[in-house]
């Protein structure tokens, strides 16, 4: 989700000096991780950025609507968004204590708000890269696009986009995860669902 770390240092300022290696049409990308590797993860960025932009196509497209509603600070509507790929645990979690008083090494990647830089651990296996990949991305998305969405849409949006496969030929999108269910049909025989008013009003502390 979208973490707020209390930060060491300036981020923001830091994010300005990253050594872009990759560049597509909405993403610089950084990172430990091969050329070839980086050059992947932004071609299936782009995939995945198709999806985010299918659902807020009438928002993209209306630049007046789009500054009117958009988040805090607001980047410049052609700037990319910028996106660091670490190969191993150590480089993700050295980086994370440089920054954030609270250490990153329990998560997989992140989005920084404050600097709208999106931090990815790269896994051994490049499904489980792009499931954080893409959930932690759309954070980064809508925190351009919508100003203070409600949290159960930023959360479960990013959770449908997080099953999305990687092909040569585009994304597959994977069905609801079986873990999931069983989670909601446990919940169900215990009778602890949470009413749905409940978890529509929540805010960010309680939904989690």
């Amino acid at each position: 989700g979208e973490e707020v770390f209390s930060q060491y240092g300036d981020l923001q300022q830091d994010v300005q000096q990253l050594a872009i290696r990759h560049r597509t049409q909405h993403y610089e990308l950084a990172g430990t991780i091969s050329d070839e590797r980086l050059a992947e993860y932004g071609r299936c960025l782009e995939y995945i950025y198709k999806e985010y932009a299918a659902g807020f196509g009438e928002l993209l497209s209306k630049p007046a609507a789009r500054a009117k509603g958009a988040a805090e600070s607001p980047e410049k509507p052609e700037e990319r968004f910028k996106v660091v790929i670490f190969a191993t645990e150590y480089d993700y979690a050295e980086f994370g204590a440089r920054y954030f008083a609270e250490r990153a090494e329990h998560t997989r990647g992140l989005y920084v708000p404050s600097a709208q830089l999106l931090l990815i651990r790269d896994e051994a296996l490049s499904s489980e890269t792009y499931e954080v990949l893409f959930h932690e991305a759309f954070h980064q998305f809508m925190h351009r696009h919508v100003a203070a969405a409600p949290i159960w849409v930023n959360e479960g949006l990013a959770v449908h986009f997080g099953t999305a496969r990687a092909t040569p030929s585009g994304l597959v999108f994977e069905r609801t995860r079986s873990d999931d269910c069983h989670v909601v049909a446990s919940g169900a025989t215990a009778g602890k669902l949470i009413p749905l008013a409940e978890l529509m009003a929540a805010d960010p502390a309680e939904f989690y």
